[in-house]
């Protein structure tokens, strides 16, 4: 197993050492905390205990986790977020030589982890004139040619918001056979209406699904995520683990426990953020409306809060570092996800980020 750098990790972790605090983020798909402490959550930090039993889990968060969605704890594996829950089950499920289908465009956190596996990675198109959904088709004729062990995607896709229905995976599930996996990285699905409390694992059983604290919820630095499928899988992910580390850390995991007990809290936590970005998603169709924003494009879900924008006659890596250098305006490169004309925008922040981000773009636009 060899370990390369992931460029947009690296970018997303380094981009933005020597800019200004003032800096305008129209780059993080996550919403900020809307809490600055343990005890704006309903817990006191000195009842926190240090340790306890978490050897597979922490028995009352997968209990927890398991009641939300209406599932048994055999199910759920916790884990450091979303992404070291994704790894888990790809390290459980494909070897080197093995094949994954992944989609393109694409999170680059989804592509290289099965790489660094040596897994043979074949990757699946979702077009603009198919609205950016999965093409069940296709990816079922590359599963049974490749013999696939598994099928990798966020749903809503990251970058472009499409959200796929849960009929449509599991016709997807159906066609590809159960020897093969479908994994469904579903970390921004509770923003999206009708979708809160919802899951698409196992509605088949080579259905799993990950998710966390993190984007919808503001609660980033828990790292609090999990999986959702079949108990043998869960089983094998956490032997995986065991290749990596000894136990998650535990004060992380009863938070979690509160947390994720607490229906009437994380569903208020949701509601302010949703309420915060649907204002903010305003601005910005207001602003692409105008005549100033004459010459760019945007390709913008119905829900959630990111989607793609694009600068007629640039790159988006041109624009990004303009921006970056001239305005203090940050967003994402579309070259991250195989869309180099593009660029991610966010509109996660807060409606203040977003009103003088789009002011601060006008004017670059204008004066260019």
């Amino acid at each position: 197993m060899s370990f390369g750098r992931i460029p947009y990790m690296e970018w997303a972790k380094t981009h933005l050492d020597g800019a200004p605090d003032d800096f305008l983020d129209l780059a993080n798909s996550g919403m900020p905390s809307l809490v600055s402490s343990i005890s704006e959550l309903g817990i006191d930090p000195a009842e926190i205990p240090l340790g306890g039993d978490n050897s597979y889990g922490y028995p009352p968060l997968r209990e927890a986790i398991a009641n939300r969605f209406g599932m048994v704890p055999e199910n759920i594996l916790t884990a450091q977020g979303t992404s070291m829950s994704n790894f888990l089950l790809l390290a459980s499920l494909v070897g080197p030589g093995d094949t994954i289908l992944v989609e393109t465009p694409v999170y680059e956190c989804l592509s290289y982890p099965p790489e660094a596996l040596r897994a043979n990675v074949v990757r699946f198109e979702r077009r603009s004139d198919e609205e950016w959904l999965l093409p069940v088709d296709r990816i079922s004729s590359l599963a049974k040619q490749h013999k696939a062990k598994a099928v990798f995607f966020a749903n809503p896709n990251n970058p472009t918001g499409a959200f796929d229905s849960d009929s449509t995976i599991c016709e997807l599930a159906d066609r590809v056979g159960e020897q093969c996996v479908v994994i469904v990285d579903e970390v921004y699905r509770e923003w999206l209406d009708g979708e809160y409390e919802k899951t698409i694992a196992l509605q088949r059983k080579n259905i799993v699904s990950t998710s966390s604290l993190t984007k919808v919820w503001g609660l980033g630095p828990l790292r609090a995520g999990w999986a959702i499928g079949d108990s043998d899988l869960i089983h094998r992910a956490y032997r995986a683990f065991d290749n990596m580390a000894v136990i998650n850390a535990f004060m992380v995991d009863w938070v979690q426990h509160r947390l994720l007990s607490n229906s009437e809290l994380l569903r208020s936590l949701r509601d302010r953020g949703l309420e915060s970005v649907k204002h903010s998603r305003a601005l910005l169709d207001a602003f692409l409306a105008s005549p100033e924003a004459n010459g760019i494009e945007a390709i913008l879900p119905v829900g959630g809060g990111y989607g793609l924008i694009h600068f007629e006659g640039l790159s988006g890596d041109e624009v990004e570092a303009a921006l970056m250098r001239e305005k203090n305006v940050s967003l994402v490169p579309g070259s991250f996800f195989g869309l180099p004309d593009w660029l991610r925008i966010s509109w996660t922040r807060g409606e203040d980020q977003v009103r003088e981000g789009l002011k601060c773009i006008r004017a670059w636009w204008l004066d260019r």
